[in-house]
């Protein structure tokens, strides 16, 4: 009988054990469970460079395209191909977004990122081409030139870029490939003078994104570190933050180091260039829900940036803050 009492006890023991830590369990689950509701590619959409549309009437015939900043793409008679190598005829439908500036780039989410490093870029954009349900490529026999506004500051030597879907990083969400097979060129004025545009004539061409960049940080010491503090209260699902080059055109979104409560970047910095780094939060589920900081500082081989405070501002006027940064 008292064996049996013992192993009564036991059981009841195990079963208000087991009870307890599936209540437990649960608890924790209930912790754990956030709402994420800082996306700055969907936060900032409205914001992002809108797509052109355009018309090539008779694909069989030279015509030129020239975009809202000036852009001119140049095709050339029977310019354009179906995947079957098959001229393409009759109208085709072009959409073309450029990517001109700083605000561009972040609102857009297509940064200046190829692999682990940052470019500079010179102008970006992306153009698709479509008949109906059909694939549109360029002809190798014939061919396309274009004339891009040039945004970088310097004169230095510019390189083609092609971009694909960036697999580790969803606010930078171009990689971009260099293309070493095109030129990128500064084109001349009438007088020979070099004109504020990048030259460059394809036969073979993607269409998708494309960047005429150039490795600005090649060669150049590199942060062994970057960390950014924010004020308390800024977390991984209501905070975020962005840098940008104070000399280049070049930027990126962060991303939190969640372990350690900061934010970093996926991407190496050049030691002693100057960067404006802005951190933002959302104080609430409404646009106007939103306060900032921004600071400027050099980069050093150790960089941690701490914020102690942020200010009320609204949705739109961080947008004009970031544009004029």
């Amino acid at each position: 009988m008292r064996n049996a009492k013992i192993m009564l006890a036991m059981v009841v023991a195990t079963m208000f054990a087991l009870s307890a830590c599936k209540k437990n369990q649960t608890i924790i689950e209930k912790e754990v469970r956030v709402v994420q509701y800082v996306d700055p590619i969907n936060d900032w959409k409205a914001f992002s460079p809108k797509s052109q549309l355009f018309t090539i009437i008779d694909a069989g015939k030279s015509q030129t395209i020239t975009t809202a900043h000036g852009a001119k793409f140049m095709f050339h008679a029977g310019a354009l191909k179906d995947l079957m190598n098959v001229n393409i005829i009759g109208n085709v439908t072009l959409q073309i977004t450029e990517y001109l500036t700083l605000a561009d780039m972040l609102f857009s989410g297509v940064t200046v990122t190829a692999g682990n490093e940052l470019l500079e870029s010179g102008g970006m954009f992306s153009i698709t081409a479509t008949q109906g349900n059909k694939t549109v490529v360029v002809n190798d026999s014939s061919g396309l030139q274009i004339l891009f506004p040039k945004t970088n500051k310097g004169d230095e030597m510019m390189q083609f870029w092609n971009g694909e879907k960036n697999k580790k990083d969803s606010f930078n969400r171009i990689n971009w490939v260099k293309n070493d097979s095109v030129k990128v060129i500064r084109a001349k004025d009438t007088n020979q003078q070099l004109s504020p545009n990048y030259g460059i004539n394809f036969n073979y061409f993607q269409f998708g994104y494309s960047n005429i960049d150039r490795e600005a940080f090649s060669g150049m010491p590199k942060v062994n570190r970057f960390r950014i503090k924010l004020p308390n209260g800024c977390v991984d699902s209501n905070s975020t933050a962005l840098l940008m080059f104070k000399d280049y055109n070049a930027c990126a979104w962060c991303f939190w180091v969640t372990n350690d409560k900061e934010m970093s970047t996926y991407y190496n910095l050049p030691v002693g260039k100057k960067v404006k780094v802005l951190i933002y939060k959302k104080t609430g589920k409404n646009d106007n829900d939103i306060s900032y900081s921004v600071k400027e500082i050099t980069l050093e081989s150790n960089t941690t940036v701490t914020f102690d405070a942020i200010t009320p501002t609204t949705k739109l006027g961080l947008a004009g803050i970031i544009k004029g940064l």
